[in-house]
């Protein structure tokens, strides 16, 4: 169902809660279409919820006026509750009697529906919606058969679905790309888990799928190089999902997790020359735990040359420990660096490889950031950042380069800021998901999905979604779970061929004409919509298709809508789909998208 009438301009979150939040509504009036007798002043009105309705609020709080003769003459409402169907109205009374009340909703009600027995140019090829209004508006109400109420539990925001595929680069988080709504930064692994990529490896192919089942604060970076950050798991059973779109969904977890204003990325804008780098081997330590740590890369003249650079040893097992160095002389053959804070012969000891870097600060308004720059052998230049604390509550940051004014100079650096709440507070937003899902049931244990009279099989070939519709022959809006426009009709019988499926039958009285949606020419009856104008009993009823005619014996029921009333609001046309009562439902998934 791809075809749509409307572009549904605005399609966000926001938009979707105010179309969620306006199912619902308190009362709206009261209408008194009997005052009933021996009522009292003050009793109260009892609201029975249909049982499709969910408890959302308190019922409302009504009371009713009477005249002398205890006759209703008013309602005095003094809380109007919440209901997404209009409540029955009952009056509790000790001595009156015979009132009848109907009371509106201030609520708007989305159905969706399906119809189209008319087949298609080319059948089962759909055609394209014809995009004027009556193709739009008029020609869909013609062939409406019925319909399913949308509650909130219906909708959900979509994304197109990117499966994690080896080899392939991917876009990383960048708060200030204007075109990430448009890049493909984040992905489904094969379990079905979603992550967000924060680090690219400066746009390298990713090849380790993540696996990661839980949300986590900070991510560790993977053997690629990417670093990716839980979103949400899609679950088992999927009702929205399609080969190409996946729902969103908003973990708690993930959202307890988010930290606001985190950098967990710096981008080198360029790589400047002449930083200090060490890379070799630990030689020995002088101290278990403290003390100086000797190193195998020929000294530095310089005293204090690696001051306020970090150390990276890749320690017992190859587990990576970083220190901040607090100076550095030459030692000999060797250099000489002192570390802050203690360590294990685990983390430090002779024999390990380690890697020095000058440390990345950043001048903002948040704390707790920390990280080192890999350096390129070639000319000093800063070739990467390695974030070993993320930091929080930075809305504005300035990196840069942190060692000794006369090392190194030239490269310019960017921070990278997590959106406003962090990384999974928002999911829906950080995905910029502008597309609904829609997914609709046309349950068989609903009687007005039942076969007509007619008791055969039918085909529908469109479907759309319907906004505020009213009774047949009434203008009081239709709150119920369902509605069935198909009406039964028997002939008389007679020669020749019976009506074609989705043929007009016009009446020889009035003109009056409705559309074949189902037809059983062994009971000589038809299950006709779009009931326009006056057709009755007796008269002859032309096919304007096959040319048949035959004489009206009885109809039997009336549509639940009044033709025309409502907005639609979609529209699609898909292959032919055989409606039975014998499968347990009919499920639909539609998309809309701005």
């Amino acid at each position: 169902m791809a075809s749509q009438i409307s572009t549904l301009s605005g399609i966000n979150e926001s938009f979707l809660e105010t179309m969620i939040d306006s199912m619902s509504g308190p009362i709206n009036s009261i209408a008194i279409a009997d005052q009933g007798t021996a009522y009292s002043n003050g009793d109260s009105i009892v609201f029975t919820r249909d049982s499709n309705d969910p408890v959302l609020s308190p019922d409302a709080v009504v009371t009713v006026l009477t005249d002398p003769n205890g006759l209703i003459t008013n309602t005095n409402v003094t809380s109007g509750g919440l209901y997404s169907i209009a409540p029955t109205v009952t009056v509790s009374s000790n001595t009156g009697t015979g009132a009848n009340l109907v009371c509106t909703i201030s609520a708007d009600s989305y159905y969706l529906f399906v119809g189209r027995s008319e087949p298609f140019v080319n059948e089962p090829t759909p055609d394209d919606v014809n995009t004027s209004i009556n193709g739009t508006f008029y020609a869909p109400y013609q062939q409406l058969m019925m319909g399913e109420k949308l509650g909130p539990n219906t909708f959900i925001m979509m994304v197109p679905k990117t499966q994690w595929t080896s080899n392939t680069v991917y876009a990383q988080y960048d708060d200030k790309d204007t075109n990430l709504s448009n890049s493909i930064f984040y992905i489904v692994n094969n379990s079905g888990v979603v992550y967000k990529c924060l680090n690219n490896a400066q746009g390298m192919p990713s090849f380790v799928q993540p696996t990661s089942n839980a949300p986590e604060a900070f991510p560790p970076v993977l053997s690629d190089g990417y670093q990716w950050m839980y979103l949400y798991t899609l679950p088992p059973t999927q009702p929205y999902s399609t080969t190409s779109m996946m729902p969103v969904y908003q973990e708690s977890n993930t959202a307890r997790q988010a930290v606001d204003g985190a950098i967990y990325s710096i981008v080198v804008e360029s790589s400047g020359s002449n930083y200090p780098e060490s890379t070799g081997t630990i030689i020995s330590t002088n101290a278990n735990g403290a003390g100086s740590i000797f190193l195998s890369d020929q000294p530095n003249p310089y005293v204090n040359y690696y001051q306020g650079c970090y150390l990276t040893v890749w320690g017992n097992g190859g587990t990576v420990n970083n220190f901040a160095i607090l100076s550095s002389v030459s030692a000999g053959a060797y250099q000489q660096v002192t570390v802050a804070g203690s360590f294990s012969a685990n983390q430090i000891n002779a024999g390990y490889q380690y890697q020095i870097g000058p440390a990345v600060q950043v001048l903002g308004d948040g704390t707790g950031f920390s990280a080192y720059a890999s350096v390129a052998n070639t000319n000093g230049g800063i070739a990467d950042v390695t974030v070993l604390n993320p930091g929080s509550g930075y809305h504005f940051a300035i990196a840069q380069i942190q060692t000794p004014s006369v090392f190194g100079a030239n490269a310019s650096l960017r921070a990278i800021i997590s959106p406003a709440g962090g990384h999974g507070s928002n999911v829906t937003s950080e995905l910029f998901a502008n597309t609904i899902g829609i997914t609709g049931i046309l349950s068989n244990t609903d009687s007005k999905f039942a076969l007509g009279l007619a008791n055969t099989t039918f085909k529908y070939r469109s479907a759309g979604i319907l906004k505020n519709p009213s009774f047949y022959q009434n203008t009081t809006p239709y709150t119920a779970i369902s509605f069935n426009q198909r009406v039964s009709m028997t002939f008389a019988t007679g020669g020749g061929s019976f009506y074609e499926i989705g043929e007009t039958l016009q009446g020889s009285a009035e003109g009056g004409v409705v559309v074949v949606a189902a037809a059983n020419a062994a009971t000589w009856t038809v299950d006709v919509t779009g009931w326009k104008g006056n057709i009755q009993v007796g008269e002859t009823l032309t096919g304007l298709t096959s040319g048949s005619e035959f004489t009206l014996n009885n109809i039997s029921g009336t549509p639940d809508l009044q033709p025309y009333s409502g907005e639609i609001l979609y529209l699609s046309n898909f292959t032919p789909i055989t409606h039975d009562p014998a499968t347990p439902s009919d499920t639909f998934h539609i998309l809309l998208s701005p």
